[in-house]
């Protein structure tokens, strides 16, 4: 180790230079600097680490305190039996995360249950509700389904069929080639155009399910759940209607 100052070399231990008196200035030992500057890094990082543990025990203490054990918690009478379900897999998720993501109905052969979303017939429109309903089975009076078809697609199906055929006319007495390749080109678009237009009405169809009680009805989208399966729940509800009757 030298001195800053003259140069000289310093004996171990100097604290200032024998030969021109200056202080020594002490060398600083950069390993011990990474070393410590590495410890906090590490304390940063456990906190960080133990905090999000914390937030996602919570969050799991949480989501068991919202969960449903089994679905019989959900009856009016836990003895009631199971006949039918719509929406199983929603169901599945609710009993076990307890978040209801979308709809459920449960058809028992004393009432039927309903949670989620659900349609309002309000004139001819149905309008989007939340719904935690129960149906005692002989206060149901009806069900049935509705085949709802959105018109306007219709609409510009036939006018994007007009302008097709009015393009071929205006092509066909064009008065040179490239005009008339050109005109029959965009009546081409036209009629893709309708085609696509058709395809649109085809597909959006909604099935509304429906189960009318006095003072009031619940209608859930079919097409949504599947309608087969829908089928299977209606057919079971009549069941259980009918054996309500005879008993």
């Amino acid at each position: 180790m030298f001195c800053s100052q003259c140069g000289s070399k310093l004996p171990d231990g100097a604290v200032v230079c024998p030969e021109c008196g200056a202080r020594v200035e002490k060398e600083i030992n950069f390993s011990d600097v990474t070393s410590y500057a590495g410890q906090r890094v590490q304390q940063v990082s456990d906190g960080i680490q133990n905090q999000m543990e914390h937030f996602r025990k919570s969050q799991a203490e949480a989501s068991e305190s919202r969960r449903v054990k089994t679905i019989n918690e959900l009856f009016v009478d836990p003895r009631e039996q199971q006949r039918a379900v719509i929406g199983g897999g929603y169901l599945s998720n609710m009993l076990h995360s307890g978040i209801l993501k979308k709809g459920f109905g449960v058809l028992t052969d004393c009432r039927m249950y309903y949670r989620g979303k659900s349609y309002s017939k309000v004139n001819s429109h149905f309008i989007k509700t939340d719904e935690d309903r129960t149906i005692d089975i002989q206060y149901i009076t009806s069900s049935g389904f509705s085949y709802i078809r959105n018109l306007t697609w219709l609409f510009w199906v036939g006018a994007s069929l007009l302008s097709a055929l009015a393009w071929c006319i205006m092509g066909i007495g064009a008065r040179s080639d490239d005009t008339s390749m050109l005109l029959f080109l965009v009546a081409c678009l036209f009629l893709l155009a309708a085609v696509g237009c058709f395809i649109a009405y085809m597909l959006a169809k909604q099935v509304i399910y429906t189960v009318t009680f006095p003072g009031g009805s619940l209608s859930i989208k079919a097409s949504s759940y599947g309608v087969k399966e829908v089928r299977t729940f209606d057919k079971a509800l009549h069941l259980e209607i009918d054996r309500f009757l005879r008993s």
